[in-house]
């Protein structure tokens, strides 16, 4: 199993680790004790970097937890690795700021919803890729158009208003929440920011409510 330290410390953005396996097949991989890049899961994408040891150089490019197993994708820029041998990680601090703001923008809409007094939506999945975020969720809004407006309103009062972000963990150490504070926790692996404000803002794109699902796609800025 990977230590994921992004878990507890999602601001840090380089971090040191022991490589623990080097797989080469079709692909390379770097199995390390610890990682602080966030596998692609959740709907949120994976982070990119490098990890470079004192004589190498590994350039990560995709990220995935297969079986507990943090696997870091890529290519040796320069030199190779071994196992045991301390490397250093460092991620792409900005793309990591883009993905928090659009995982926690998802949550936002959540709130949002429930601001509105539509906690009949029961939530399926969220897709917080750049390329088109949304939500989706089990139940119908009736007046899809006036909601979208509302929706919208909504969720940049609460970003207007600072609400935290917190992130807490359930007696167990092990089952993570997420809280917009005065809003229910949900159970969320992904990066957050700390304060709605740094969302920036958020517009809803589209608003589908049909064959008893709803999606809510949005976008920030």
């Amino acid at each position: 199993m990977t230590e994921l330290l992004y878990l507890r410390d999602q601001f840090t953005t380089t971090a040191a680790a022991q490589v623990e396996k080097i797989v080469i097949d079709d692909t390379v991989s770097l199995i390390l004790n610890a990682t602080i890049f966030y596998p692609q899961g959740g709907g949120q994408p994976c982070d990119t970097g490098t990890i470079a040891s004192t004589t190498a150089k590994f350039q990560v490019t995709s990220v995935k937890k297969i079986d507990g197993i943090v696997n870091h994708f890529g290519r040796f820029l320069h030199g190779e690795m071994h196992p045991k041998e301390t490397v250093t990680l460092s991620i792409d601090a900005s793309k990591r700021k883009l993905h928090s703001r659009l995982q926690s923008a998802g949550h936002l809409v959540d709130a949002a919803l429930h601001s509105l007094g539509l906690t009949h939506l029961e939530p399926l999945k969220g897709y917080h890729f750049p390329d088109g975020p949304y939500n989706e969720y089990q139940g119908i809004i009736d007046n899809p158009e006036e909601m979208k407006g509302k929706i919208e309103r909504e969720a940049n009062l609460l970003i207007n208003r600072g609400l935290p972000v917190i992130v807490t963990f359930a007696p167990d150490g092990k089952t993570r929440f997420v809280t917009i504070k005065g809003y229910p926790p949900i159970p969320c692996g992904g990066t957050h920011v700390t304060s709605l404000q740094e969302i920036g803002s958020l517009t809803i794109r589209k608003l589908r409510s049909t064959k008893g699902l709803t999606r809510i796609a949005y976008a920030i800025a």
